[in-house]
């Protein structure tokens, strides 16, 4: 719990600095966040990435989600990831990044990666590549796109896929992944919709599925 506190005092925060200084958010992605509420277990997911300062190389970054069942038992495949990062932008999408992910199953990690985020044609393009170091080495990748076309004057359809796949490179096993679909219909700043939630778990690859309706917001 004391990294879901963590991460809701940064979103928090992040979120009045953002309001306050409105010539910052010209400059850097907004912040969305998302709730998922489904018939096994509820997920929370959001990401970061912004400047330090406007027109400045140097940033913060930061990718979390959380997953939980509704009745907590030993048996429970709960999952909470916190990596935040500095950021240093080297080319105009792309970015190197270094820092600590949190996790209450193996406690803190080192890690160091590349972000790269990218509109294509009205298409949102994230991909981030990253390797954690501890007693053991991992490679994890997240990707994400996301399209959101317009309906009319007021409501535009949106669709999200997004994924994320990690495993111990010196043991060669499996260590978590996911993959999350969003289909909903986006109003100003919230959007509301079914989705859907593949989970796998460990070496066994133990799997969780979830479906269920999902709210989201973005901050700026």
């Amino acid at each position: 719990m004391k990294y879901f506190f963590f991460l809701s005092c940064f979103i928090f925060f992040n979120s009045i600095s953002a309001q306050e200084a409105p010539k910052l958010n010209n400059q850097s992605q907004p912040i969305p966040v998302e709730i998922l509420f489904g018939n096994t277990r509820m997920a929370f997911q959001t990401s970061i990435n912004k400047p330090f300062a406007a027109g400045s190389k140097w940033g913060y970054s930061l990718i979390a989600s959380l997953t939980s069942d509704y009745n907590i038992t030993k048996e429970t495949k709960t999952g909470i990831m916190v990596p935040v990062s500095i950021t240093c932008k080297i080319f105009n999408s792309i970015a190197l990044n270094g820092g600590l992910a949190l996790n209450p199953a193996f406690g803190k990690r080192a890690l160091l990666g590349l972000v790269f985020a990218q509109h294509i044609k009205g298409i949102m393009l994230v991909v981030v590549p990253t390797m954690y170091f501890s007693n053991n080495q991992f490679f994890e990748t997240y990707a994400s796109i996301e399209y959101q076309p317009k309906i009319n004057d007021k409501l535009n359809l949106y669709t999200q896929l997004r994924g994320l796949y990690n495993f111990n490179i010196q043991n060669n096993d499996h260590d978590r992944s996911y993959c999350d679909t969003r289909l909903g219909l986006g109003y100003k700043n919230m959007v509301f919709g079914i989705g859907y939630n593949w989970d796998s778990y460990g070496p066994l690859k133990i799997n969780v599925n979830n479906v269920g309706v999902f709210a989201k917001t973005v901050l700026f």
